[in-house]
C-alpha cells in the first residue's frame, strides 16, 4: 500500500509544475513581463532539473558494475556532491525566486508611479 505512495507524490508535483507552467506562461503572454518568466523558471524548471540531477547520481551509484573497483577520489567527490547537492538546489531556486520577485515589485512601483494602478 505505501509503495505507490512515492510514484503518486511524484506524479502529483509533475501535475502541479505543469499547471503552474501553464499560468505563468499565459500571464507571460499577456503581459510581456520577463518577471513571470524568471519565475517560472525558479517554480518549474529548476526543481524538475534538481529531481533529474538527483535521480541520475542516484541511478549511476545503483548501476555501478560490481566487482570493479572504484577510486576513492571520485567516491569523496560523490557523496561530497550528494551532501552539498540539497543546499546548493535552496540556494539557486530561492535565488531565482528573489529575482522574479524583485522584478515583480519593480513592475509595480513603476505602474504606481505612473498611475497606472488599481
Amino acid at each position: 500500500m505505501i509503495s505507490f505512495l512515492p510514484t503518486l507524490l511524484i506524479v502529483a508535483s509533475l501535475v502541479m509544475a505543469f499547471c503552474i507552467a501553464v499560468m505563468l506562461l499565459r500571464e507571460f503572454a499577456r503581459t510581456h513581463e520577463k518577471a513571470f518568466f524568471t519565475l517560472g523558471i525558479a517554480a518549474v524548471v529548476w526543481p524538475v532539473l534538481s529531481w533529474l540531477m538527483n535521480f541520475a547520481v542516484k541511478e549511476m551509484l545503483h548501476h555501478r558494475p560490481t566487482g570493479h573497483p572504484m577510486n576513492l577520489g571520485v567516491v569523496f567527490l560523490i557523496a561530497e556532491s550528494i551532501a552539498t547537492m540539497p543546499y546548493l538546489e535552496t540556494f539557486v531556486e530561492t535565488g531565482l525566486m528573489l529575482i522574479a520577485v524583485y522584478q515583480l515589485c519593480l513592475m509595480s512601483s513603476l505602474r504606481i508611479q505612473n498611475g497606472d494602478a488599481l
